[in-house]
């Protein structure tokens, strides 16, 4: 009996040393890690290729905790747009009226400017350089057009004057058609000159001229405005001069 009651108590404490021996081992802290040691994997790319569009599969290595990047070259990249020249030629400000001829203008109060309209000392230069009115085949069907400068009193424009240029193309069937194009307001101080229709150079523009062109610009100006007539679009374009 004593033999059987030393057998248990000693299989109870051989129970306990093994549940507190699995206890400790459970319960060891763990070693902190320092802040400053990180562990950040490292990654190799690829060089791309320019034209490659970026479509990438990412296949990791993780036994040297690496990434490589692959890229499909498959796929290319959209070409870019070229740049676009900017012309140096304009659709001009002339608009078609109803009117059609110089009498119905006339009516309104429109007049070829007089002396008065003038500085008086610049008066005898501008007439010297600059007309009033110009014919020619503007519009290259064989006919001869008219170009005039006019002007009339207005209260409410500056010095009490207001100018207009006109062109009538004349029309083998028809009434001439007229287009008018507000110049400006005040004293005159500018008119009409013929641009020959020839390759017309202004720097890098180059435009080739099949009809005589209109010149219109003010005195003692660099720059002014050419307006020619352009067949296949069947309207006034405009090139401005500058310094």
């Amino acid at each position: 009996m004593k033999s059987n009651l030393r057998y248990y108590v000693l299989a109870i404490m051989m129970v306990i040393c093994i549940i507190r021996l699995t206890y400790k081992e459970q319960t060891l802290p763990t070693k902190p890690i320092d802040d400053q040691t990180q562990i950040t994997p490292t990654v190799s790319v690829q060089p791309l290729n320019p034209t490659v569009a970026f479509n990438s599969n990412i296949a990791s290595d993780y036994t040297n905790n690496t990434a490589t990047i692959n890229t499909d070259s498959n796929t290319t990249l959209a070409e870019e747009d070229e740049p676009v020249e900017e012309s140096c030629v304009e659709p001009s400000d002339i608009k078609l009226i109803k009117e059609t001829s110089l009498d119905e203008l006339k009516a309104q109060g429109w007049r070829f400017p007089q002396k008065t309209d003038y500085y008086s000392e610049t008066y005898t230069e501008i007439k010297k350089y600059y007309k009033n009115s110009l014919e020619a085949d503007f519009d290259n069907n064989g006919l001869k057009d008219k170009a005039v400068f006019m002007l009339r009193d207005n209260h409410d424009a500056y010095d009490g004057k207001e100018h207009a240029l006109f062109v009538l193309l004349a029309q083998k069937q028809t009434a001439p058609k007229i287009f008018y194009m507000k110049q400006g307001e005040g004293f005159v101080y500018g008119g009409l000159t013929l641009q020959k229709p020839e390759l017309f150079e202004l720097g890098d523009c180059k435009i080739d001229l099949q009809s005589p062109a209109l010149n219109l610009s003010n005195y003692e100006s660099c720059g002014g405005e050419i307006m020619y007539w352009d067949k296949e679009q069947g309207k006034f374009l405009s090139i401005y001069t500058g310094c």
